[in-house]
């Protein structure tokens, strides 16, 4: 599969519903990184930074694969209008469990800002999520969600970047260290576990849905976990509590910076194929408000 890129010709502020999206470039992701047929694609809040994920890739000795690309240049000065605007952050992060890549996500106030000119000590936090979309292979491994935060290579001395034998970039140096680890087993919920999930604006809390049971749980990133799997300890559970709330959780969106978040219900029962996805009762949308005091 290809990512296209679309550039908005008209910036004006007083006219920016009045959009002109032309095509730009297209990225052959299947060419450059074997991730085969992308199964998500998220982005920041800005389109500066987005990420795709694949179930299925190319490279047969593995099972899921996750890509993340930014709008970076080692001078500091990237043009949208060059032949290849974004940059790979990072090589792959490639994971060998069943239906890894299903659901990505990133925090929307990730960024990378290059405008000091020096490629050494440029500014970044990215933290992004991806998970088997509520999925389980059974015996083997839960449905389950994988926290990561990029970590550049500032030692790197060829302008940021990697090069392979053909001595071509392929992208930029740095690592995703893995800072999470949350699977249904460790939470005692159901299959269907992370249908969906959200991490907000700094990446620090991720909002889970389950639709199966009916709920959405709420995990907040503690940095003084011994290990990945404590890191995320709940401290939130949102239940369903009405006969018409059938499956909450199947789909959020947030709006952090209104503290808002919303999600839509669907019948997730007895299915391991969302997309044959039936429900007797009309789909509901409910809408919170968040409240970080309580």
């Amino acid at each position: 599969d290809s990512v296209q890129l679309y550039i908005n010709n008209n910036l004006s502020v007083n006219e920016n519903l009045d959009a002109n999206f032309t095509a730009s470039n297209n990225f052959i992701t299947s060419t450059l990184n074997n991730i085969g047929n992308i199964k998500d694609l998220q982005q920041n809040n800005d389109c500066s930074i987005f990420i795709i994920s694949s179930n299925n890739t190319n490279d047969l000795k593995s099972k899921g694969v996750f890509s993340c690309y930014a709008y970076w240049s080692p001078d500091g000065n990237p043009n949208i209008n060059n032949s290849t605007p974004f940059t790979q952050l990072g090589a792959n992060i490639v994971e060998n469990y069943s239906f890894f890549g299903n659901k990505c996500d990133i925090a929307k106030k990730s960024n990378i800002d290059t405008s000091s000119g020096d490629y050494k000590t440029f500014n970044y936090d990215i933290t992004v999520a991806v998970g088997s979309g509520g999925l389980v292979d059974i015996g083997t491994y839960p449905s389950f969600i994988n926290i990561y935060k990029f970590n550049y290579n500032s030692n790197n001395n060829t302008s940021g970047v990697v090069y392979n034998q053909e001595n071509s970039p392929t992208h930029i140096d740095g690592n995703w260290d893995l800072i999470g680890e949350i699977k249904h087993t460790n939470v005692g919920s159901q299959d269907g576990f992370g249908t969906d999930f959200k991490l907000n604006n700094d990446g620090t809390i991720i909002y889970v849905g389950s639709c199966n049971e009916n709920c959405i749980y709420i995990f907040k990133y503690d940095s003084t976990a011994s290990n990945t799997v404590d890191a995320w300890p709940l401290v939130n559970k949102i239940q369903g509590f009405k006969s018409g709330d059938t499956a909450i959780g199947y789909r959020i969106a947030c709006n952090f910076n209104k503290n808002i978040f919303a999600t839509s219900s669907n019948d997730y029962i007895n299915t391991r194929d969302i997309s044959k996805v039936t429900s007797n009762e009309p789909n509901k949308i409910r809408i919170y408000e968040i409240d970080y005091n309580n």
